[in-house]
């Protein structure tokens, strides 16, 4: 008897050991698969190294157990994160890692203290932890099967799945859910619920019909289109992935990444992401170059999630920190107690928190339209929230106060701050408090024609940014829009660019670096309005005083090379991405004439590693210009910093 186990276990360990493999290996032939039914997903899945044979022979009717299929999904997904083994019949065998990472994400699952490693797999089994393992969700709707009763609740689910997406089909109008797995069963039934593999670090370009796997970083999928779900898997790590000019049609899922990590360019459309990384760790999705995302679910528990760039709907679960920097979002859920914070550069159209939300937080920096509370949250504002409705007690609103505010009429706790005191509304110019580095100014001068009288206020939020809020006139006849405009003296004034109701003043801040060509540090103690009129421009529509500084840092600079397009563009290159919280300032010297520089201003939102400028038919730079580069950082205080003109370089 003990030889037969001992001989058993060997066998096993033959079976799943490892070649091995780039992309493909070598086409495995094995001496009793040649006219099996399963032949062709066998030579596939054995010459990814996925499953193998031992002695010639595949063994295609025999079953599995449960650690051989933990070692097969590890190979799938790449696991990282491991449980404590806890389990009473997990001792140290080829499969013991496998089981862990698989438990630790939540797809091979124990029962009484016990994870049953050699126990052959059932076929019930076996749909639910593929099912897992894909992220498929579960589906009541039931099954033809002639043996549908004899399937188990808690595996259901998972088989109206499968059958509903053609990757498992029975004998006989059968399932047999108690019957163990085949070999061959289990790897058709992988072959048919997983079209591709992408585990190179390098660029694919392909259409592909049913789910993508890529369980490596450094992966690029370029120009293509994935009929079916894409997984970014557990493999990717702390690593990029960049989809460029993408199209999935199902669910998007990641796993991995890192905090620069998942990149949606060009003309991409997804139609969901499901955020469920469950390792320690941030991930960031950006989006740029006007790449469609339709919706965001996070899902998971690392560290922090940061969302940067264009994205309609977010929908936040318990227990996840999630931050939107430089991010504009349109509809923002939050179905559980988790943390959302709104940074400087970023807005939300409406952000709701459900009556689930209960113990929620909310940071605003930036902008938000709607906020609705429908549980007990705290919300901290050092930005503008346009307009707050309250429908739950217990409500905690710190920092600058709404513009307009609702209380349900059920709501018998008014929303206080911190300190206990009842919260009102925001009226005419308010703002948060003075302080640090500005100071409430009033109305002044410029008529524009309306009966009530237009104003500019400032103020410093609590993290230190300088706020400018404007109250137009009630009549705008004739007016087409607003700017906004800074001076040292009261004199001379730099327009630094458009006016919304509440502005944000240090993108304004670092346009007036590039209009005014700052070489010293320079305090601005003015700001004003003015309006374009079909007549032109009417001064001074409102006032403001204002201490704004900014300084020249001769040791801050950006590392970067110029590169000319075939389109005659130039490419800036950075050595390092630029940050939230940075810009860059582009000054190009055209055909050596120092004089009249052209300048271009660029955030993180729009260049992280790479920018390009210039036009061959509309803003053309001549060959042989020089290319400088200065760095423009936002400081905690109400000022920033900008790198000393350094030495331009020309395009390679």
């Amino acid at each position: 008897m003990k030889r037969r186990i001992l001989s058993r276990i060997l066998v096993f360990a033959l079976v799943l050991a490892l070649i091995p493999t780039g992309a493909f290996a070598d086409s495995v032939v094995y001496t009793d698969t040649e006219n099996h039914w399963a032949s062709a997903a066998i030579e596939k899945w054995s010459g990814l190294g996925i499953i193998q044979g031992a002695d010639g022979k595949f063994h295609p009717d025999d079953s599995i157990t449960r650690g051989e299929t933990a070692v097969i999904l590890d190979r799938v997904m790449k696991y990282v994160t491991k449980s404590q083994n806890s389990f009473t019949d997990l001792g140290q065998d080829f499969y013991t890692d496998a089981m862990l990472k698989a438990n630790a994400a939540g797809i091979l699952k124990g029962d009484a203290g016990a994870i049953r490693p050699s126990d052959k797999i059932t076929r019930e089994e076996a749909v639910v932890v593929l099912g897992r393992a894909l992220g498929l969700t579960e589906l009541t709707t039931g099954t033809a099967f002639t043996d549908s009763s004899s399937i188990s609740s808690w595996a259901s689910g998972y088989v109206n799945a499968m059958v509903s997406r053609g990757y498992i089909q029975g004998a006989n109008g059968a399932f047999n859910p108690k019957a163990a797995i085949t070999r061959a069963e289990f790897v058709t039934i992988l072959n048919n619920a997983i079209a591709k593999i992408y585990r190179e670090e390098t660029s694919y370009t392909e259409n592909i019909v049913g789910t993508v796997i890529v369980n490596v970083p450094g992966v690029v999928l370029k120009n293509m289109t994935i009929t079916g779900d894409l997984i970014l898997s557990e493999g990717v790590g702390e690593g990029d992935v960049t989809l460029e000019n993408v199209t999935v049609t199902g669910r998007t899922t990641i796993r991995g990444g890192g905090a620069n990590s998942i990149h949606v360019t060009g003309d991409s459309k997804l139609a969901e992401i499901y955020i469920e990384k469950r390792d320690d760790g941030s991930v960031r999705i950006v989006t740029a170059d006007g790449a469609e995302v339709d919706a965001v679910y996070v899902d998971d528990g690392s560290d922090d999630i940061i969302l940067t760039g264009d994205f309609k709907s977010v929908t936040i679960a318990e227990g996840v920190d999630v931050k939107a920097v430089g991010a504009t979002i349109k509809t923002v859920n939050m179905t559980g107690d988790a943390t959302f914070d709104v940074d400087a550069k970023s807005s939300v159209d409406t952000l709701t928190a459900a009556e689930s939300a209960a113990g929620a937080s909310i940071s605003v920096a930036g902008k938000v339209g709607t906020l609705t509370a429908g549980a007990k949250i705290d919300v901290d504002n050092d930005g503008t929230i346009a307009k707050a409705v309250v429908n739950a007690n217990g409500v905690t609103l710190d920092g600058n106060k709404p513009d307009t505010m609702t209380v349900d009429s059920s709501v018998t706790e008014q929303p206080t701050d911190s300190s206990g005191n009842t919260v009102n509304p925001s009226s005419g110019g308010g703002g948060g408090g003075g302080g640090g580095g500005g100071s409430s100014g009033g109305s002044s001068g410029g008529s524009s024609g309306g009966s009530e009288t237009p104003s500019l206020s400032v103020s410093v939020s609590q993290s230190g940014a300088a706020i400018l809020k404007f109250t137009p006139p009630e009549d705008e006849t004739g007016i087409d829009r607003y700017f906004v405009e800074a001076s040292t003296d009261g004199d001379t004034w730099v327009n630094c660019g458009r006016v919304d109701t509440t502005i944000d003043f240090w993108p304004c801040a670092a346009w007036m670096i590039a209009e005014s060509n700052i070489s010293e540090t320079t305090t601005y103690n003015k700001v004003r309005v003015t309006s374009l009129a079909e007549t032109g421009y009417i001064d001074n529509v409102a006032q403001a005083n204002i201490s704004y500084e900014i300084t020249v840092n001769k040791a801050d600079v950006f590392a970067f090379s110029v590169e000319k397009t075939a389109d005659s563009q130039y490419k800036i290159v950075f050595t390092e991405a630029v940050q939230p919280g940075e810009m860059c300032l582009i000054v190009v010297t055209k055909d050596g004439d120092a004089s009249e520089p052209s300048k271009y201003l660029c955030s993180s939102a729009d260049v992280m590693n790479t920018t390009t400028i210039g036009d061959a038919e509309h803003d053309p730079i001549a060959d042989g210009s020089l290319f400088e580069v200065r760095k423009i950082t936002e400081t905690t205080t109400s000022s920033l910093t900008v790198s000393a003109k350094t030495t331009p370089v020309s395009a390679n």
